[in-house]
């Protein structure tokens, strides 16, 4: 038989020179199992798939790889026009996937330090930019240990530019030795850039440097936050580390840790995983029960500048031209860039029950940001029930969830906490250019502690350009902190339009619940916004006839503003049968308005009346009595239901970050 003889013939040599062992042989092999672990994954997974497109046609496969530890030193690329192909870890044991090499040879320095020259891989100058000890990411020598350094002002002189620092923080900085490679973090308003600093860079209270021009919306300014990197004179807590450009990276202990006992590995691949079809329709790609880890993401030599989002930022696992694309019951950890990026035509895919944590950058990223290429845009993608922890460590304003231009997607029951920038954003297109982020939902989300206060522009849900038929319900925003007044719960940014937003719970936000800046035709309704610390609603910039209905909302504060922004008094705004209550017995103040001319002049069918919640400062929004909500016609909003779902073990773990 045609299949007994080729096949047997080519998969002979799979099984002698990689110990893969076939089951399942009824009529064409379709099952792999991969078990050796000395041998890199990424070489048994190409003999494999390359066995198959030769052999068994249009068959689907499954691979099954047994538990253990799997590395590779390079992308493994899987290119899939005919087949369904399964990839999947099997046994009780986990299958981790890693990017990473062993770091051994490590001796001890007079001084208490330890010390090993840095692996030596293809890469030409290779220096590592992560390094993980015994399974945790180690800190990479920061000065100040703590916070950050606020500049003085700024200097720019074509691609030369300046940071003016207090005289007393250029002493904290103290020496940059020739062997070092500093890199500078530059926190800017909602965007972070990355440069690499010489020897020579400080003169008086300035660091100079060089590199890519900055966003002319947002150039380096006085009140800028920065960071500093990457010296062996920064190594002054236990725990820290750095690696220089003469080849050696430096290690300062923890207590009892012990040098013959210690792991130590740094990731050497930028994408673990790649997955690509020059077809439009292909059989699917299902990944299940897998780890992936180790990342690295390299700086180039003129500094990085990625715009809002850190939208350009790889990932781990990339996909393009993909239909029926399967991530489920997996986990995403220890990377220095985004988790999964679905980029170019992309659908009908799901994303689903899987934990992603300790991110360089998000957990997922949805379509491109090329807005005119619209047959490549990717659509109906379901993100449901992922735990997301832990995001944006390398590069801060990256968000947890992100979708570029993607339409007829859900984002639902994820558990987000713990980023430095947004939670879940929406949309690629400012103002009022034709987007084709449409129809999108975002559903029953459970989003809390946003932002650690060194950037600015950030939200729990992030909106953005005509949006038509997108649905943002039943989510639970809590502690979104931004470095000014500029961090909200739900942010419809610019030219935001057609967006319903109802059934929310919105608490202790730094700007407050929602903000509005220039959209159309919105709606938000039946919401709670709790506890903004200086606002609770922000309305700017009004350029259309029906910018946005706000009713049957119930607005409940002890401090700030209840509206703020310069379009508040605006008659535009359609805002009406709302209740107000401030807890510290203190009419609120509306903009420069004042509360009783607003409430008998505006806002005649609103309320300021206590809602009668059980313990709101306890986050505790069910009624004691439902006369007041009544009243206005709102209706009891159940968030019980927002976050992940399933097993109580996975319930727990994504309550566990609150």
């Amino acid at each position: 038989m045609f299949w007994s003889k080729q096949l047997t013939r080519g998969l002979c040599g799979v099984i002698m020179s990689y110990c893969l062992f076939i089951i399942d042989m009824s009529c064409y092999a379709k099952v792999f199992v991969v078990a050796k672990n000395d041998i890199p994954i990424d070489i048994q997974l190409e003999m494999i798939l390359s066995e198959v497109d030769n052999i068994l046609g249009d068959e689907d496969v499954t691979i099954k790889i047994r538990g253990g530890y799997y590395y590779t030193t390079k992308t493994i690329d899987i290119n899939t026009n005919r087949h369904r192909i399964i990839i999947e870890g099997t046994g009780s044991k986990q299958a981790i996937i890693s990017g990473s090499v062993e770091v051994n040879g490590w001796e001890v320095l007079p001084n208490g330090m330890w010390r090993c020259r840095i692996p030596s891989i293809s890469t030409t100058n290779f220096i590592p930019d992560q390094l993980y000890v015994n399974g945790e990411r180690a800190i990479r020598s920061r000065t100040p240990n703590t916070g950050v350094f606020i500049l003085k002002g700024a200097v720019q002189r074509g691609l030369l530019y300046g940071a003016v620092l207090d005289e007393g923080d250029i002493k904290v900085i103290g020496e940059i030795s020739e062997s070092d490679e500093p890199v500078l973090s530059i926190y800017r308003k909602w965007a972070v850039s990355k440069r690499h600093l010489k020897q020579d860079a400080i003169t008086g209270d300035t660091l100079l440097f060089t590199g890519k021009e900055f966003f002319s919306n947002n150039k380096l300014a006085k009140s800028n936050k920065v960071v500093i990197e990457n010296t062996l004179n920064g190594i002054d807590v236990s725990g820290e580390w750095c690696a220089t450009k003469d080849g050696y990276i430096y290690y300062y202990p923890k207590k009892g840790e012990e040098i013959n006992n210690t792991n130590f590995r740094v990731p050497v691949v930028e994408r673990l995983l790649r997955i690509n079809s020059s077809e439009t329709t292909t059989a699917g790609v299902i990944i299940r029960n897998i780890i992936f880890e180790h990342t690295s993401y390299p700086i180039p030599q003129n500094g990085t500048e990625l715009d809002q989002a850190a939208a350009p930022m790889s990932a781990a696992i990339e996909a393009d031209n993909m239909d029926d694309f399967v991530f489920e019951n997996c986990e995403i950890r220890n990377i220095s860039n985004y988790g999964i990026w679905l980029r170019k035509q992309c659908s009908n895919s799901i994303i689903k029950k899987s934990f992603f944590h300790n991110l360089g950058g998000g957990a997922i990223k949805i379509g491109h940001r090329i807005q005119d290429e619209k047959d490549l845009v990717s659509n109906n993608i379901i993100i449901d029930n992922n735990i997301i922890y832990n995001y944006g460590v390398v590069m801060e304003s990256s968000v947890g969830i992100l979708l570029l231009n993607a339409s007829d997607c859900t984002i639902s029951h994820n558990d987000i906490h713990f980023g430095n920038y947004t939670g879940i954003s929406l949309g690629w297109v400012w103002g009022y250019a034709e987007s084709p982020s449409k129809n999108n939902e975002v559903a029953y989300n459970r989003i809390s502690n946003i932002g650690d206060g060194r950037l600015n522009d950030l939200s729990g849900i992030y909106t953005l350009g005509k949006s038509e038929g997108t649905h943002i319900h039943h989510n639970h925003i809590s502690y979104v902190k931004s470095g000014d007044y500029r961090g909200w719960g739900i942010y419809a940014d610019e030219g935001t339009t057609g967006v319903t937003i109802e059934n929310n719970i919105v608490q202790r936000c730094t700007s407050g619940g929602f903000h509005q800046h220039y959209g159309s035709d919105n709606n938000v309704t039946n919401n709670i916004f709790a506890f903004g610390e200086k606002s609770q609603i922000t309305l700017t910039a009004v350029k259309e006839k029906r910018p946005l209905n706000f009713s049957r909302n119930i607005i409940i504060m002890e401090s700030g503003q209840l509206m703020s922004g310069e379009s508040v008094g605006n008659s535009r705004y359609n805002i009406f049968e709302n209740c107000y209550w401030n807890l510290s017995d203190e009419l609120p103040k509306v903009g420069n308005l004042n509360y009783n001319d607003w409430i008998q002049n505006r806002d005649t069918t609103s309320i300021y009346q206590d809602p009668l919640f059980k313990d709101p400062l306890n986050g505790n929004f069910h009624f004691r009595k439902g006369t007041v909500r009544k009243r206005i016609g709102f209706e009891p909003i159940d968030c019980s239901k927002a976050g992940s779902y399933g097993k109580r073990k996975w319930k727990r773990l994504g309550k566990s970050y609150l």
